[in-house]
């Protein structure tokens, strides 16, 4: 199992819930008791891709322990979250090398808006996780071939809005360099998942009339997005 985040505090009310959260996106942590020895020990030996650090107290060595990290572990992201709303202590720990400062008590929304779009970004695998895990949340069946196409898909077109616009076939061939597999099988493959998925009635999002490849994989763009804003945008909630 690839341990992607480490969280600084294994109590159940911030810790686990935040692994729980974590977990619910497909993303895998691991965590540890609160304090920077035990933040230390662990970062080494788990090499996490981030680690969120608690700070109680900001002059108990928190901007050292931040640009500790970084300096041995210069690609991994931390993330501090801080019982303290004064900005100049967020500000310290961005320029200590925080790639992100939340206040205590921390909203759970923003912080996996955050580290979705941090692991996003450091690894594409991670992105066609989240897609797979929608298509799988919207009814569509996992075990045919055209899943797959289809996720590759939505990751094609949210990278490239313009392929939306009547590009079918570039998006089939695309879909066969990602996948290694040939654009005509792509598109065969596609064909069957809708007509499965439409036959079987599972998925909310069809209408009536069987949809074409090319506006199964608009609608399911569009409903990503939506899926994305609902989940990991903040709702404004502490």
């Amino acid at each position: 199992m690839n341990i992607k985040v480490l969280v600084g505090d294994n109590t159940s009310l911030i810790g686990k819930k935040i692994m729980l959260e974590l977990l619910k996106n497909g993303v895998y942590s691991s965590s540890c008791k609160s304090g920077y020895d035990s933040v230390r020990v662990m970062t080494a030996d788990i090499r996490p891709e981030i680690v969120i650090i608690f700070v109680y107290d900001e002059n108990d060595g928190a901007y050292s322990f931040v640009s500790e990290l970084k300096s041995k572990y210069p690609e991994m992201a931390v993330l501090t979250c801080v019982f303290s709303s004064d900005m100049n202590v967020h500000r310290r720990l961005v320029e200590a090398g925080a790639a992100y400062s939340f206040y205590m008590p921390i909203n759970r929304n923003l912080l996996m808006e955050h580290i979705i779009e941090i692991l996003c970004h450091e690894n594409k695998s991670d992105f066609a996780v989240s897609t797979e895990l929608f298509l799988k949340s919207c009814g569509f069946p996992n075990k045919l071939k055209g899943f797959r196409y289809l996720s590759a898909a939505i990751g094609i077109c949210i990278e490239e809005p313009a392929m939306l616009s009547g590009k079918i076939t570039e998006i089939y061939e695309r879909i066969g360099e990602k996948c290694r597999t040939k654009p005509y099988l792509a598109e065969r493959s596609l064909r069957n998942l809708t007509e499965t998925a439409y036959r079987d009635g599972k998925v909310n999002m069809l209408s009536e009339r069987k949809p074409t490849n090319g506006e199964l994989i608009c609608m399911v763009c569009d409903e990503y997005i939506k899926y994305l804003r609902q989940h990991f945008v903040s709702s404004g909630e502490q």
